[in-house]
């Protein structure tokens, strides 16, 4: 027969079919099913009448008579205000939930107390894959020789003070790789009246779920079939965990022998990772009296561990009895294999209730934000110890079940930008930079682990290198990239993310850069005669070969500044004339004002009208001199040219000046190697020095006119003064004497 009317109340029914058998009588040929949402309130009877023994037995001894409860669809509770008996088998499908408040018993006159003798041989009851028994009173009673249990089978009872709420002679986890969870209702008692000495927990108060009797005594009618493993419970209200033991030895009630499957307060930790395989690991680091492997029956647990201490492992679990501690600082932790990271970090309740907003993880690093990024490691010592899920130590009665998941990334992005960056003289330059200057220069910023960052090459050396041989330029070939300024490009890379930077090295001393170092003006002061200003063709003329002047962007990009102040400059130079009131009283232009993307730079330009000039002989003769018992002394004969400075220079123009000469060369025998440098003088009316290859001046004129002087037109031997020989007799040696003379103009402005 089938009752399967979902939200309907069905009352008494006798459902026995039967046929005569010629040697033994009747047959009971019954299968009831009951759909979802059926509410049973008087009595289903599968198999004789409902308070026949003799019809029960037979009827389960002829294999005709199976319950079937819920059809796999709706999934509404099935309740049990009566009582459902009688069956040879009885299944509970998947996902059905069956609420007892009556009984369910393999015979209508089953108890805890007769269990055993009579009511343990028939009857078994099969819970299938995700599906629920609950009993909702103390007085209700389930019966059955043996039950099986399939995957994530739920047991629901209250909180139970004593045994016979549900008897077995069997169970069954083996065949299909099944467990049990148990899930209390109501409040929890403030104390617990039981304490069971157990297989694996040892002596500790419990509550008494199933009660074993009438079956195998070797395996304790099926209760050795239960371990830590595959018997557990939560109470999801409270979240309070227990872990799954049995009694070894047996008891005297209900009957004797007993065995009892119970539950104990304790503590369930489980560390996850989510994310691609092998991206992390957790360990634990508990050292106190830890059981890892499969717990065995008759040795002790304080605490059981899935894997062992210090042990990588993508998930762990661990079990352990409030009694429990550890000394440990830290007893788990987590570190992500490189390239993952960190993303994020929960912890949950068993039914996944949050527990604690941990900070979010952030994997974005900004080096000028003072932002790091994701980390790969963490080490917390959060819900070890008490039932408080903030981790306090409140060794209270029940402990809690909690999920720690660890969410890990891979995923990078890298950006950064261009900088220009002064060779000298600046708190940060291009002398001395380091990575961590660098990578804040240049604004580093992005998703990822920030050690991971690495850079190609040895871009710092290049750049420090460069700080200590970029020069003021001296000419137009020497005002370009690597001479007066250098351009160094950066790769950085952080995993499969990539980009670059580009610094600009220039000279300090000239240049003006931006606040925010992404543009710079280059520009020097310059002086020129008359004549260079006259023959210039445009400003490119002027700033390629005289003030140098360049404009850059932190991308590298050079280009041309243009002069603000004095307009038409360079048209005014080159007519321009002494008298031009744009020049001051020392011959200058200033300021003269360069600008470029909203910098300025002010310089100084100096016109020179007319030229000033030297000219020199060519060479020396001191003649041919005879070894002598006294000094030597010979004046340079006149050559055929003269010492002339030639000053064409008019008005502000004129600056003094004076000429030097030196010994570039020292005077010594081409063959004897005699050294006579040290007895080549220049005389005058001041008196006599030698000269030596430091710059030895020798006329000054410091009020300067225009016009043409003679310098050497009183050098000689009558006078004397001009370039003398003296030769001590000691050092006279036969021999051809070579020496050279370099002679300087040196013109010198007023301050």
């Amino acid at each position: 027969m089938t009752i399967n009317a979902d939200g309907n109340t069905v009352g008494s029914v006798y459902a026995t079919n039967y046929v005569a058998m010629p040697a033994s009588g009747q047959r009971y040929n019954t299968n009831i099913k009951i759909g979802d949402g059926t509410t049973i309130s008087g009595t289903i009877t599968s198999g004789g009448s409902s308070d026949n023994l003799t019809d029960a037995i037979a009827a389960a001894n002829n294999n005709k008579s199976a319950i079937t409860l819920g059809n796999s669809t709706s999934h509404n509770p099935i309740t049990i205000n009566g009582s459902l008996i009688n069956f040879n088998s009885a299944e509970i499908t998947e996902k059905a939930v069956v609420n007892v408040a009556g009984s369910f018993k393999n015979g209508g006159g089953a108890t805890a107390a007769n269990h055993a003798a009579t009511y343990s041989k028939h009857g078994s009851i099969q819970m299938d894959t995700d599906s629920t028994l609950g009993i909702t009173s103390t007085s209700s009673v389930v019966s059955a020789s043996q039950l099986v249990a399939y995957p994530n089978a739920t047991l629901s009872t209250p909180y139970v003070q004593t045994s016979g709420l549900i008897n077995l002679s069997d169970l069954d986890f083996s065949t299909n790789k099944g467990n049990l969870f148990w899930k209390p209702i109501g409040n929890p008692p403030t104390s617990i009246s039981n304490t069971y000495n157990g297989a694996y927990w040892g002596t500790q108060a419990a509550f008494p779920i199933l009660t074993f009797n009438g079956g195998d005594t070797s395996t304790k009618s099926g209760a050795v079939n239960i371990s830590p493993n595959n018997f557990s419970g939560v109470d999801s209200a409270k979240n309070y965990a227990f872990l799954g033991d049995y009694t070894m030895s047996s008891l005297s009630t209900p009957s004797n022998p007993t065995w009892i499957g119970y539950v104990v307060p304790g503590q369930v930790r489980v560390y996850n990772t989510t994310g691609d395989a092998d991206s992390g690991n957790w360990q634990h680091h508990l050292k106190s009296n830890v059981t890892t492997g499969n717990p065995v029956a008759g040795q002790t647990m304080q605490a059981w561990a899935s894997v062992a201490s210090d042990t990588d492992a993508s998930s762990i679990k661990v079990m352990y009895v409030m009694g429990y501690s550890d000394s440990t600082t830290a007893p788990f932790s987590f570190t992500a294999k490189a390239p993952y990271y960190i993303k994020s970090r929960t912890a949950t309740a068993f039914d996944g209730k949050v527990l604690n907003n941990y900070p979010s993880t952030n994997p974005n690093f900004d080096v000028n934000a003072g932002t790091t990024g994701a980390t790969r490691n963490f080490g917390t010592r959060d819900y070890f110890v008490g039932n408080q899920q903030d981790g306090t130590n409140d060794q209270a009665i029940y402990g809690s079940y909690i999920v720690q998941n660890v969410a890990t990334d891979n995923t990078t992005s890298l950006s950064a930008g261009n900088y220009i960056l002064p060779n000298k003289g600046s708190a940060i330059n291009a002398s001395s930079l380091t990575q961590a200057q660098l990578q804040k220069i240049v604004g580093l910023k992005g998703v990822g682990v920030m050690t991971d960052i690495t850079m190609s090459g040895d871009p710092l050396s290049s750049i420090n290198n460069a700080g200590n041989t970029i020069q003021d330029p001296t000419t137009s070939d020497t005002n370009v990239k690597d001479k007066s300024y250098a351009e160094i490009p950066v790769s950085w890379t952080l995993e499969k993310s990539s980009t670059n930077s580009n610094i600009v090295v220039v000279v300090p001393q000239a240049a003006v850069i931006s606040s925010d170092s992404q543009t710079a003006l280059n520009v020097y002061d310059a002086s020129m005669t008359s004549d260079d200003a006259h023959d210039l063709k445009d400003q490119k003329d002027l700033d390629g070969n005289w003030t140098y002047a360049l404009a850059f962007k932190a991308d590298g990009t050079i280009e041309e500044p243009v002069i603000s102040s004095p307009s038409n400059l360079v048209t005014t130079l080159q007519t321009i004339q002494a008298n031009n009131p744009i020049i001051d009283g020392d011959g200058n232009i200033r300021p003269v004002t360069y600008t470029y993307n909203g910098l300025s730079k002010d310089i100084t330009l100096n016109l020179t009208f007319g030229s000033i000039s030297l000219s020199t002989p060519n060479s020396y003769d001191f003649g041919t001199l005879y070894v002598s018992p006294k000094p030597l002394i010979s004046w340079a004969t006149s050559p055929a040219s003269d010492v002339v400075v030639t000053d064409t220079r008019t008005g502000s123009a004129l600056k003094p000046w004076y000429v030097s000469v030196a010994q570039t060369q020292d005077l010594k025998g081409l063959t004897n190697n005699n050294n006579l440098a040290s007895y080549l003088f220049f005389k005058d009316s001041t008196g006599s020095k030698v000269i030596t290859s430091d710059a030895l001046q020798i006329y000054a004129n410091t009020s300067p006119t225009t016009g043409t002087f003679k310098l050497n037109q009183n050098w000689n031997s009558t006078s004397g003064e001009g370039i003398q020989l003296n030769i001590p007799v000691d050092h006279q040696e036969k021999g051809t004497y070579e020496g050279q003379l370099t002679w300087s103009l040196n013109n010198v402005p007023s301050n």
